[in-house]
């Protein structure tokens, strides 16, 4: 275990514990925290800093900003939470997913490609569910299956009766012809 501390600690790898303003490392085992932010490429383990930012993360990310290149494979935890993919749970005013969640987005603003998982928070989207929406607006596309319960349900790629259902709205597959 190794311990480091510092202004900037830049390295290929740490295993342990780095205190800095900022830390940037290739592959993290443990725990960065810096002031300004964390930067690595493979981070397994704790990020806490205003800005982290992870080519994959497998652990806990909590900052103002957390983004992820490729795969989030935790907890993200933060003002705004920005992974490619996720794998866990996003906790934040903004949960954005650039592809595929698959667990729970509960935030202000939720929005992802595919969810498989849940969504609460006040405006909830996604262009594939599978799954559950909670929320003030939920709007899903018309490859999806699952619930939504809010104000407002919304639904793309369905008959015009079918596009905005207040409360409860149960989503089935729409069948192609």
């Amino acid at each position: 275990m190794e311990i480091a501390l510092g202004i900037r600690t830049k390295k290929p790898e740490h295993k342990g514990l780095e205190l800095s303003l900022i830390n940037e490392v290739e592959n993290s085992r443990g725990v960065q925290i810096g002031i300004l932010g964390n930067i690595a490429k493979e981070s397994r383990g704790v990020q806490v800093g205003a800005g982290n930012i992870a080519k994959e993360s497998r652990g806990v990310q909590v900052g103002a900003g957390n983004i992820t290149d490729e795969l989030s494979c935790g907890v993200q935890i933060g003002l705004v939470n920005n992974p490619k993919e996720s794998r866990g749970a996003q906790i934040g005013l903004v949960n954005i997913t650039d592809e595929s969640n698959y667990g729970v987005q509960a935030g202000f603003i939720n929005g992802t490609n595919e969810s498989k998982g849940v969504q609460i928070g006040a405006y909830n989207h996604t262009d594939r569910l599978y799954g559950f929406q909670g929320g003030i607006v939920n709007y899903c596309g018309g490859e999806s299956r699952g619930a939504q319960l809010g104000v407002l349900n919304l639904r793309s790629g369905v008959p015009w009766y079918a596009l905005a259902i207040p409360v409860i709205a149960i989503r089935k597959k729409i069948k192609k012809s």
